[in-house]
């Protein structure tokens, strides 16, 4: 498995920061994202992300057998483990 570098993890906080402040402005909601999309921007396995939710490192909401985590929980945890 190859480990995300801090230069990456920053890029991809950066990029979700521009797109919640875009969207909550214009929807006025937070952004909701499933499995896939965030296993892709985290660059993680499905199997990690059941694993951070069982042990409670990640927030999710269960709907209908469905996965969905809020944008900035996502950012939450980037900016939590981000290296000082």
């Amino acid at each position: 498995m190859q480990l995300v570098s801090m230069d990456d993890l920053n890029l991809i906080s950066n990029q979700l920061e521009k797109i919640y402040l875009k969207l909550s402005s214009m929807y006025h909601i937070d952004e909701v994202l499933t499995n896939p999309y965030v296993e892709k921007i985290l660059k993680v396995s499905q199997r990690t992300l059941q694993s951070w939710r069982d042990s409670g490192i990640l927030k999710h909401s269960k709907v209908e057998g469905k996965i969905y985590y809020r944008l900035k929980d996502i950012q939450e945890l980037i900016n939590k483990n981000a290296s000082k």
